[in-house]
């Protein structure tokens, strides 16, 4: 099944009670048509379209990390339990008593798993189905974790053998690009020595969790907020969270943007010594030299600190506006959930079925991923194509999804890989209700404020 409508579910009433919850979502799926004859009896099996009895069901919370450093709270930070209870409902319900839930998500590698599902109550949620007897577990993707002690990563190995190495050669967004390029790329407190190992001009490889692959059914759960690389996060950058490694995912590329990188937008010396010696950083804590590795982040910081004085630098990692790399990392993420199956080999038909629920009923603005501040919104967002789904959340935003790379892209993609096509908008909100994305753009949005690195285009 392929239905293209977007259902916006809403309520002036802020509030994750869980019957509260059950009715927001019970509303989106009733607005989408979703066994629309049974509506209102018991029988009523909304899921039951995307879900049969025996079905492997992988629910994807967006989880990111155990605080919020802005001081607003966790509710704009991660998708919320109550959400996710309700899903967990109505997935039961559809399969009828035979097939297996995971809830689960591969957060920031800084992230206190145990403490996140202990203070958000995921943990007391998955013990309550567990002891009614249902086949659910809760599961941490990351095959390492790390901290930050006295300015250096300290790695930390948690899980073997439990993830896939998927290579989409030439179908990855990365093809086209210089060696030159390809060795440029980078993701923040990782070796770039091992990224490199993973994608070149011939090979583009993500490190999949086994979990992700055998599920016959995805139910992306998105917390929708702003991202400071990527300008939004909703359906399609939630799935940064399937991949078991970071270093496996470019987030951006070293140099200024007018010598071919991202990483920042003025060409400057200092700037680019600066990124040198984050490098060099880096490989010294992979050999756990960490007295070298302090040495080079002092010696990074301090560069920094010049050269963005300098030359008026506002910008650094690739946190801003001209990352013109993260976008292309979260479209090949897309492919392999679409295509790639159980071995991770990529097929030319769909291997899952999916679903996309935002939880914007407290949403974050400013300074996101990670550091969110509190947006009450009153939200529960469903659809199935996700680059829809964040058209939708793009324009309810305040921000036009033309400036967005990750859509505009996703737009320009081939129609055989991501299903994006005309769809219509249903609420039970009149200001939304039917209307188009224009419409929402610029009479019916909640005016978020952008990370600041965005602030220039959004």
């Amino acid at each position: 099944m392929q239905n293209s409508d977007v259902a916006i579910s809403y309520s002036p009433i802020i509030s994750y009670d869980i019957s509260h919850i059950f009715q927001l979502v019970s509303e989106a799926f009733h607005l989408l048509g979703l066994d629309r004859e049974n509506y209102g009896k018991p029988e009523w099996n909304p899921l039951g379209e995307y879900i049969r009895p025996g079905d492997n069901v992988l629910i994807k919370p967006n989880l990111v990390m155990h605080d919020n450093p802005s001081g607003e709270g966790i509710e704009c930070l991660y998708t919320q339990p109550s959400v996710v209870n309700a899903i967990i409902k109505f997935v039961l319900k559809a399969q009828n008593g035979n097939g297996s839930i995971i809830v689960g998500d591969a957060p920031m590698h800084g992230c206190h798993f145990d403490e996140l599902i202990s203070e958000s109550d995921y943990k007391e949620l998955i013990e309550y189905y567990q002891k009614k007897g249902k086949n659910i577990i809760l599961r941490d993707f990351r095959n390492t974790v790390s901290e930050m002690v006295k300015g250096v990563v300290i790695e930390k190995e948690l899980r073997q053998n439990a993830s896939v190495i998927v290579d989409l050669g030439e179908q990855s967004s990365f093809v086209g690009l210089t060696a030159e390029r390809m060795q440029n790329m980078r993701v923040t407190n990782y070796d770039p020595t091992v990224l490199q190992e993973h994608h070149s001009v011939t090979k583009h490889e993500y490190l999949i969790a086994k979990e992700i692959l055998d599920a016959d059914v995805v139910i992306n759960m998105p917390k929708p907020k702003t991202h400071r690389k990527a300008g939004i996060t909703g359906a399609l950058k939630n799935l940064v969270g399937i991949n078991s490694s970071k270093e496996y995912l470019p987030h951006h590329t070293r140099q200024s943007k007018n010598i071919h990188g991202d990483a920042f937008q003025h060409k400057d010396f200092f700037l680019r010594l600066a990124d040198h010696y984050a490098d060099k950083k880096c490989s010294a804590e992979k050999l756990h030299h960490y007295k070298v590795a302090w040495v080079y982040r002092y010696a990074s910081g301090f560069c920094r600190h010049i050269g963005q004085k300098k030359s008026n630098e506002k910008f650094s990692e690739g946190s801003w506006y001209g990352n013109d790399t993260i976008w292309r990392t979260i479209l090949d993420l897309n492919k392999i959930l679409q295509y790639a199956d159980r071995e991770g080999k990529i097929c030319k038909e769909r291997q899952r079925r999916i679903l996309n629920i935002g939880d914007m009923v407290i949403s974050g603005e400013k300074d996101g991923p990670v550091r969110p501040s509190r947006k009450d919104v009153g939200i529960i967002l469903v659809g199935e194509d996700p680059c829809s789904f964040d058209e939708v959340v793009t324009a309810l935003m305040g921000f036009d999804g033309k400036k967005i790379p990750t859509i505009r892209h996703m737009r320009l993609a081939e129609p055989e890989i991501y299903f994006c096509k005309d769809y219509k908008i249903v609420s039970n909100n009149d200001t939304w209700n039917k209307k188009n994305i224009s419409e929402i753009y610029e009479y019916g949005s909640m005016n978020f404020a952008p990370n600041p690195g965005w602030e220039e285009v959004l």
